[in-house]
């Protein structure tokens, strides 16, 4: 007997839910020619693939499309989206069977990373004085730099202009970091704090469909930004189409009393105001990471332009499709490194084909998943946060 599944108060069988979701049109488009399972790096995992997970919608095969494991191992990179001829968003329809799981039909590592998440509101089950440990440090590094023996990075200030978000694990992979964020907010005079308290960054209802999780998430984020009294939040998330504050509406989340944005918007806007000026170029060829499923080239074209101002040359990515390989960094969020080997294959390829002395990445997923390759030695790349690029050029 097929169960009566439930989304946004509306009951009903997983292909009436899956159409109401997409449109009835939309879904029933699939031509069936497999243009998706021919790019997607895990096809064939599970022994299924995304053309075939259609096919089972379609074919109203309800209980095998949502028991089967090969969810867990997309990562809505969205390259299947960018080559399907009929526009099929197959990562909103993988995000949907996600949503209908139970807890325990999540793999054990995504239990366990919602345990620590929920615990201590990070994955990396972090507390406050670690936490406070590692920004310490990180102090010591923008004293030294700036030879300002005095200077203090913020802490749960008041009526600051921003706040911002670091998760846990780029402070533990990278202390420098926030040295980065902070020499930048010293250069242009901006009023910031951060937390008292560590802040995983990563909206887990994207990876596990548990839309409790990103509306628990949100709300925290609401009631660090209302306590503080600040104007924006900055936000070390990726701004790509299924991000939480991306471009995407069906996924995109506001606060009733801030703005949120990241780094290199607020970057640009620093240097088109003129407070933010640059001295040198760093003498380096850089490449970047741009951001997965990215739905227009807005963001692209903006990251490349900052990284030309801040690099003497600036090479893109070889890609096979429209989109740069994603690299797989869902996954090992959500604590499934077991199941990345098709992504870390598909990126290790890409980047032997790039000329570059360092890859630039744009958010903590990526920059975490890329110190993971580089450390297994599968790219032979530096890999820079955005920060710590752009910090090296102003000084």
């Amino acid at each position: 007997m097929k169960r009566t599944l439930e989304i946004g108060g509306v009951s009903g069988l997983l292909t009436g839910l899956v159409e109401q979701k997409l449109g009835h049109k939309s879904l029933q488009t699939c031509l069936g020619c497999s243009a998706c399972s021919n790019v997607c790096p895990v096809s064939g995992r599970a022994g299924t693939d995304p053309c075939m997970l259609l096919q089972l919608i379609l074919e109203d095969r309800q209980e095998e499309a949502l028991n089967t494991p090969w969810m867990w191992y997309c990562s809505h990179c969205a390259s299947c989206f960018s080559v399907c001829p009929m526009s099929i968003d197959i990562p909103s329809v993988v995000h949907l069977l996600k949503s209908f799981s139970s807890v325990d039909m999540l793999p054990l590592p995504v239990q366990q990373e919602i345990e620590k998440w929920v615990a201590t509101g990070n994955s990396c089950s972090m507390y406050p004085d670690q936490y406070l440990g590692l920004v310490a440090k990180a102090q010591d590094i923008l004293r030294k730099r700036t030879g300002l023996k005095d200077i203090t990075i913020p802490i749960d200030k008041k009526r600051a202009r921003l706040l911002l978000l670091i998760d846990p694990a780029v402070l533990k992979a990278r202390p420098s970091v926030l040295a980065d964020y902070a020499t930048v907010f010293h250069l242009t005079g901006e009023s910031w704090t951060l937390p008292s308290s560590p802040f995983g960054t990563s909206d887990l209802s994207l990876i596990t469909g548990r839309e409790e999780l990103g509306e628990l998430w949100l709300q925290r984020i609401e009631g660090l930004a209302s306590n503080l009294g600040v104007d924006k939040v900055i936000l070390d998330d990726c701004q790509n189409r299924l991000s939480p504050f991306g471009p995407k509406d069906g996924f995109k989340k506001e606060l009733e009393s801030a703005l949120v944005t990241s780094i290199p918007f607020l970057v640009f806007d620093y240097l088109q105001s003129g407070r933010l000026k640059i001295k040198k170029k760093v003498r380096m060829i850089t490449t970047f990471q741009q951001p997965c499923s990215c739905p227009d080239d807005q963001f692209r074209t903006l990251i490349r332009a900052l990284l030309e101002r801040l690099c003497t040359e600036v090479k893109e990515m070889v890609v096979p499709v429209e989109n740069s390989v994603c690299c797989g960094g869902g996954l090992l969020r959500a604590g499934l490194e077991e199941q990345m080997e098709a992504f870390d294959a598909a990126k290790a390829l890409q980047m032997e084909k790039v000329e570059a002395d360092a890859v630039i990445t744009f958010c903590l997923t990526c920059f975490l998943q890329f110190i993971r390759l580089k450390g297994l030695g599968f790219i032979r790349q530096s890999v820079l946060f955005f920060p710590e690029i752009l910090s090296s050029a102003l000084f």
